[in-house]
């Protein structure tokens, strides 16, 4: 993939000034540290236990707030058949869970909560690994125009990609990380509008039902690397002619 994300210029006092933007992607050091997680992770294999009992885990790490929550998800598990909707679990990690408990409880569904609060940045890697589905949570509106909400790019969803667990993406169909994540190769990234219940419903239904769920090897992805794109973008500008 091209590692810069080249925009349309912006005028300024009439001239048309180049924009590029630089990805707040990984640093060596940090994929250095997922690795070791990963074979420490590939040693314990946390998760056999629910899977052993065919519970499909779903897996959040952060906070949700206001605009990101887990409703459309909650919405979309009430109109599973029950047999189905018994199997999965919600596996939160993170601060904020009062908001996520009461959702559930307003769903009916408390019982398909697991919240373990706030953990280690380890210890929710190794979550990520061992889930069945990633639960990443953009906005609840279908598009947007704030470009805090389309270009929305945390550590977490690098954290995902690199897992190379399915992800499922609630967000505006114009998010930035829509596009990205077909551009770095994740092979199971399912985005969808938080209004697209019905959608949601059958993609968690298939992936519940399937017995043998697919998985990929983590740090599969090709993210971008930081340190040579911005040396790449400064000697674009060091050298430009003037």
């Amino acid at each position: 993939m091209d590692p810069i994300s080249k925009v349309p210029a912006v005028v300024a006092n009439g001239t048309a000034v180049p924009v590029r933007v630089l990805y707040n992607s990984p640093d060596r050091p940090y994929l250095d540290h997922y690795r070791r997680v990963v074979a420490e992770w590939n040693h314990r294999r946390v998760g056999l236990s629910d899977r052993a009992r065919q519970r499909f885990r779903i897996v959040f790490t952060g906070q949700v707030y206001r605009n990101c929550t887990f409703a459309p998800l909650l919405k979309a598990i009430k109109t599973l058949p029950a047999s189905v909707a018994e199997r999965i679990v919600l596996e939160y990690y993170g601060d904020s869970s009062l908001v996520a408990r009461t959702e559930c409880q307003e769903f009916g569904l408390s019982q398909l909560l697991s919240d373990h609060g706030p953990v280690s940045k380890d210890d929710s890697l190794r979550a990520m690994l061992d889930a069945d589905l990633l639960l990443s949570l953009i906005h609840t509106d279908r598009e947007s125009s704030d470009p805090a909400v389309t270009g929305h790019m945390s550590t977490k969803i690098y954290d995902y990609l690199l897992s190379g667990v399915p992800i499922l993406n609630i967000g505006p169909v114009n998010a930035e990380v829509n596009g990205f994540a077909v551009r770095v190769g994740h092979p199971a990234f399912h985005t969808l509008p938080a209004d697209e219940t019905a959608a949601m419903a059958r993609l968690l239904e298939d992936m519940v039902s399937t017995p043998q769920r697919p998985k990929w090897e983590a740090l599969h992805v090709a993210l971008p690397d930081f340190e040579s794109t911005f040396s790449t973008i400064l000697d674009e500008v060091r050298f430009k002619p003037r």
